[in-house]
């Protein structure tokens, strides 16, 4: 009896996860492959000592209503909606995320508020210069003043690049807030900003998500600690996968979610030097995890809590308790520190010991932390969590997905393998319908054309401020 061929999914995360899910269920043959032990990606929680924390504040936006409801189905009664709102950590003082009119300019004090106030009138009425950076675009929109204190900063110390270095990508939409119809709605009453602090949340962490999918997967179907060696192709079609620990398979169809650059460096031959060029440029931030572990029921009222300023090493501190109240034992909680930095940089290389020495202070000083509250810490390191948006990178990305298209049965994405921010709301929307696709071409024959291969997957090209990773 003939035997279908599988396909063949490389990356356990979420994206990969949520096409084993959709195969699954309409009875395709398929197998995952995932490099490390565990799967979920970079979208998981972790335990220690009956605390559970998330890799990074992660949020269920319901933009799309489909794969809400498909969700909702997935996680039952675990799926909540959470009004967690956050804040931006300035100078001493809270302000509100998004930003709000009022709020921002009013807590800068009246000389600071009035000067930025001005330049963000001129701002939005002024003349547009063709300044394609990242620096042009939010000084355009707010002015420098409040470009400077709570955009420019905040993202040179995410990505690790001068402003003028990063492509406009990296605004994402979470800081559209500051607009002047914004303001009017203030003004007026009964006309309030829109409510950001609301998404869907899993009750014991947003790992959960991965869990299930896994689950619904079925465990037989997925293949730990098998990296991906390489690709061989005739031109057309990838005709052979080679796994480490399992061998060469010979799938139907390729579904890659590993990182962009080394999946075309794995193709066998080899592509142009062109473009094995421009895989090599494509770089990644890593993200350093620091837990606290607090003899104490709650530190802030807030989900997330940004710091712009320099003078702090960290980027983000989230309080899970604040999401879900199952995340820490009772009468407990915990503070979750996010250090993006670089994969080869001095502080991706130092010791957990080291990086608690560098984070602790701060939280002291802001009064958060307290030595005799102290019960633990837990140190996290995640590669690949934030795709690097220097100018000029999206035309880069689409060179190379314009290369990859020409093999008919293989299909990319995910964050890492589109080079890309994605929800994972909109990897559950790509995935089923690159399975519908599958499966109609194995009952009718129907080939999606090539040219529509090189199609980026919903979503904006940058970084997503209130979501990394």
């Amino acid at each position: 009896m003939h035997r279908e061929r599988e396909i063949a999914i490389l990356g356990g995360g979420p994206a990969g996860l949520a096409a084993g899910y959709h195969a699954r269920r309409r009875g395709l043959p398929f197998a995952i492959y995932e490099a490390r032990e565990t799967v979920g990606g970079n979208a998981v929680t972790f335990e220690h000592e009956g605390f559970r924390f998330d890799s990074g504040a992660h949020r269920f936006h319901g933009d799309d209503p489909q794969v809400t409801a498909e969700l909702r189905e997935l996680l039952g009664d675990d799926l909540v909606l959470s009004v967690t709102p956050s804040r931006i950590y300035h100078r001493g003082k809270f302000i509100d995320f998004p930003l709000s009119p009022f709020d921002a300019l009013l807590k800068l004090g009246p000389r600071t508020a009035a000067t930025a106030a001005v330049a963000w009138l001129r701002a939005g009425l002024g003349r547009r210069d063709d300044d394609p950076s990242f620096r042009g675009f939010a000084v355009r929109r707010y002015g420098e003043a409040i470009a400077r204190r709570f955009l420019l900063n905040y993202s040179e110390k995410l990505w690790g690049l001068p402003a003028e270095q990063l492509s406009r990508g990296v605004a994402g939409g979470r800081l559209a807030g500051l607009t002047l119809r914004s303001l009017f709605k203030e003004i007026f009453p009964g006309k309030t900003a829109d409510d950001a602090g609301s998404f869907y949340y899993p009750l014991h962490g947003y790992g959960t998500i991965a869990e299930k999918l896994a689950a619904g997967c079925g465990e037989h179907h997925i293949t730990r600690n098998a990296p991906v060696v390489r690709l061989v192709h005739d031109g057309t079609r990838i005709v052979a996968v080679e796994i480490a620990g399992v061998g060469t398979v010979e799938p139907s169809t390729v579904f890659s979610t590993i990182p962009l650059g080394k999946l075309v460096g794995k193709l066998d031959p080899r592509p142009a030097p062109q473009v094995l060029e421009l895989a090599r440029g494509l770089r990644s931030r890593n993200l350093l995890l620091v837990a606290f572990f607090l003899r104490r029921e709650r530190v802030t009222l807030n989900g997330s809590v940004y710091f712009p300023d320099r003078a702090y090493p960290m980027t983000r501190v989230s309080e899970p308790n604040n999401r879900s109240p199952l995340l820490s034992p009772d009468g407990r909680t915990s503070l979750v520190v996010e250090l993006p930095c670089d994969p080869d940089g001095e502080r991706w290389a130092l010791s957990d010991a080291e990086i608690v020495h560098l984070v602790q202070p701060h939280l002291e000083h802001i009064g958060w932390v307290t030595p005799k509250e102290l019960i633990g810490t837990s140190v996290h390191r995640m590669q690949h969590a934030y795709p690097m948006l220097p100018l000029g990178v999206e035309t880069d990305v689409e060179t190379l997905l314009a290369y990859l298209a020409r093999f008919e049965n293989l299909r990319v994405s995910g964050r890492s393998g589109r080079h890309t921010y994605t929800h994972v709301h909109d990897e559950l929307r790509a995935a089923q319908q690159m399975i519908d696709e599958e499966t109609l071409a194995r009952t009718s024959g129907w080939r999606r054309p090539a040219r529509l291969q090189a199609r980026p997957l919903p979503g904006p090209v940058g970084f997503h401020p209130a979501n990394p990773p």
